[in-house]
């Protein structure tokens, strides 16, 4: 877009040397060039800086444009950088503080994109996107005292790749590590926003699903296990299927995460004892749970 803007200045220059004319020109391709920074105010995922910094980009616009129809209609004099006057004034005054305001503002926008990255490594798996086990921990039992106050169930998920030390141990670990982003790529479809989706590592994940009762978690981890069961992938030279076990709860102020864990790894070894490729389902004891 640059390279086209310098060619059609020096066209002008050439064929229709007016100076009103190159004002108005190059008023308006700055504005066109400047244009794409709109999304910093109207992006879905902009924060309050972006949307300020993008709104002082947006006056600069429309400056830009008034500017170049301004360019248009009235002399040269009155709207010339080099003429002295107030306009010359306002303009130079505006072109300063705009570009210190921009420098300063596109630093504190690389520090708060520095700042989430930093937020983003220490809250999940980089292998997988899913929750670190350190995260997953805190939000888990914030919703146990939530859901504990609103009376209303969860349910716990804990499953793991049927044969993964076969799986790497034959097509190596890189494979090993596409397994795992596509089981977490194709389960990700299933959960809403609520979910809470975590790799406590290795081949070994959890899923605490609020509000949801033993119906509803049943039929989650069937439509996982109907899912992966199979699937082909052109990324992998193989299928692989899972053994998932499941846990609901109504929490109370005692509910910990520790003893939902527990219980959910045991049906999942129940599950995988029963041939694997399969949900089991674990009760929790109520004594248990008070602990």
């Amino acid at each position: 877009m640059t390279l086209l803007s310098i060619i059609g200045f020096q066209l002008i220059v050439l064929f229709y040397n007016e100076e009103n004319v190159r004002i108005s020109y190059y008023s308006f391709v700055i504005a066109l060039i400047l244009m794409p920074v709109s999304r910093l105010v109207l992006g879905k995922a902009s924060t309050f800086l972006m949307r300020i910094i993008g709104s002082l980009y947006l006056l600069v616009i429309a400056a830009f444009l008034i500017r170049g129809v301004t360019a248009l209609l009235s002399s040269t004099d009155s709207i010339s950088f080099y003429t002295p006057g107030l306009y010359q004034l306002i303009s130079l005054l505006s072109i300063y503080l705009l570009t210190n305001l921009g420098n300063l503002g596109f630093v504190l926008l690389m520090k708060e994109k520095a700042d989430h990255e930093l937020i983003r490594l220490a809250s999940y798996d980089d292998l997988t996107g899913t929750l670190n086990r350190r995260t997953f921990t805190e939000k888990a039992n914030k919703y146990l005292t939530d859901y504990s106050k609103k009376g209303q169930p969860l349910s716990y998920l804990l499953f793991d790749i049927d044969n993964f030390k076969t799986i790497n141990d034959t097509y190596g670990h890189h494979v090993g590590d596409q397994v795992l982003q596509d089981l977490t790529t194709r389960i990700k479809l299933h959960l809403g926003k609520e979910d809470l989706f975590v790799r406590y590592g290795g081949d070994e994940f959890g899923i605490l699903i609020p509000g949801k009762d033993e119906t509803d978690s049943n039929q989650m981890a069937e439509q996982i296990i109907q899912t992966l069961n199979g699937a082909i992938s052109r990324s992998l030279p193989m299928t692989y299927t899972i053994s998932l076990g499941v846990l609901t709860v109504f929490p109370n102020q005692y509910t910990q995460l520790e003893t939902l864990y527990t219980t959910c790894d045991e049906a999942l070894y129940n599950a995988k004892s029963n041939g694997r490729n399969g949900v089991f389902r674990g009760q929790i004891d109520v004594h248990n749970a008070v602990s």
